[in-house]
């Protein structure tokens, strides 16, 4: 190590300097030095730990679905009306994506479609809420569909139709925190 000291006062690149930095290297006392190191005994519990890190699949490659979907959104928060037809074929291929409905209600809220958004975004929660599926239900996209319905009724000046898609949205088990603060201002908002 103390070869290094000599190299961070050099000017030499590393790769010049690297020869002479190999050859002031002192093995023997590196070897004492090291001989009065002393480690941390393994235990049980941090070998089962380290072996679980290691049989640790690597993170799974996301599925076509979860690609096109993240370009689809990607287009859909730049504002690009691209996006309709992006989820549109994303529904095309995957019809039981609510996901994909989701993103497509609000790229059509953007586009100005809103008849036709409000119809996706009732879709949207009716199959979300349906018997059976409240188990695997997605919480993000059932409680951004509430929101999202309601302000679309709010904008409608619906405001007895507006409220109760707000409070459905704070009830969304599992539901984000940024979809409940925007359901509470969505209930405090006249």
């Amino acid at each position: 190590f103390a070869a290094l000291d000599g190299y961070e006062k050099n000017e030499q690149p590393l790769k010049s300097y690297y020869p002479r930095l190999l050859a002031g290297l002192d093995f023997d006392r590196e070897a004492k030095r090291l001989a009065n190191v002393q480690f941390a005994a393994l235990t049980p519990d941090a070998t089962a730990a380290a072996e679980r890190q290691v049989a640790a699949p690597p993170p799974a490659e996301p599925s076509e679905l979860e690609r096109m979907l993240a370009e689809a959104k990607k287009q859909g928060d730049a504002q690009d009306p691209a996006a309709v037809l992006a989820y549109e074929r994303i529904i095309q291929k995957y019809p039981d994506a609510p996901a994909a409905q989701y993103g497509l209600a609000r790229a059509l809220v953007i586009k100005g479609d809103v008849d036709r958004a409000k119809t996706m975004l009732q879709k949207v929660i009716q199959e979300l809420s349906a018997e059976g599926a409240a188990a695997g239900a997605d919480p993000q996209t059932l409680s951004w569909s509430h929101i999202w319905l309601a302000r679309i009724y709010d904008v409608q000046e619906r405001r007895d139709l507006a409220v109760p898609e707000y409070r459905a949205a704070m009830g969304v088990d599992g539901a984000p925190q940024s979809a409940r603060s925007a359901a509470q201002k969505g209930l405090e908002k006249p």
